[in-house]
């Protein structure tokens, strides 16, 4: 039996032969409840940041058009209530053991992307002291994904609560440390996705320091 990490109940988890060959543990971490309460994608959606619920460009992305901005982006999951009561448990209340709900999810996503460096959104120093962690970069650790911590990010105002023109109209907070080395490209990780502004704030710092083929990622949108 093993312990779900989210709601703690047990359950079965079968092994594959590889496991019992290493005599390994299984690696599902999620009972069958929890892993069915998060809403994929799905089918219907932004073709240039997979909102949901769209069959063309969504709003927020032809706002970004119009200011000359090219989006990119790729999500897993929809940001719901379920989503959202996880990194209220995973962020706010510091349980650092769900950094591991979507490791094998990320994991598999991620080599669609070899040979692309990895660059999660920072945190400030301020949040980083109230947490202890940086979410995006325990999630990209448990499913042993390599990254380069190349931006660093100014202590700034909480974006929770603020609405949608209010995220759009966002100043740079983002800066580079040190130089950049980049062969294939960048793929720019943070744990959602809202409007976009926080990840095209970070891409034009990464562009102005010679940064091409820059795409994003988030475990929701």
């Amino acid at each position: 039996m093993t312990t779900c990490i989210l709601c703690q109940t047990f359950f079965s988890s079968p092994l594959c032969f590889r496991d019992l060959f290493l005599m390994r543990k299984s690696r599902e971490v999620l009972c069958g409840s929890c892993q069915s309460s998060f809403l994929k994608i799905g089918k219907n959606y932004c073709p240039t940041c997979q909102k949901a619920g769209y069959s063309e460009i969504c709003p927020d992305c032809l706002a970004w058009q119009d200011r000359g901005h090219r989006i990119c982006h790729t999500a897993l999951y929809r940001y719901e209530q379920n989503m959202a009561n996880y990194f209220v448990q995973y962020k706010q209340w510091g349980d650092y053991q769900l950094r591991f709900v979507f490791a094998k999810e990320i994991k598999e996503k991620f080599k669609e992307w070899k040979g692309y460096t990895i660059v999660p959104i920072p945190v400030s120093k301020q949040r980083y002291q109230e947490r202890g962690f940086n979410q995006v970069e325990g999630i990209l650790e448990a499913a042993e994904i390599s990254y380069e911590r190349i931006l660093q990010k100014a202590d700034v105002e909480h974006q929770i609560g603020k609405d949608r023109r209010e995220r759009l109209a966002m100043e740079q907070v983002f800066a580079v440390k040190g130089k950049i080395k980049v062969q294939k490209g960048v793929i720019l990780v943070d744990d959602v996705y809202t409007t976009g502004a926080t990840m095209e704030l970070a891409k034009k710092v990464l562009s102005e320091n010679g940064c091409q083929n820059i795409f994003t990622f988030s475990i929701a949108r």
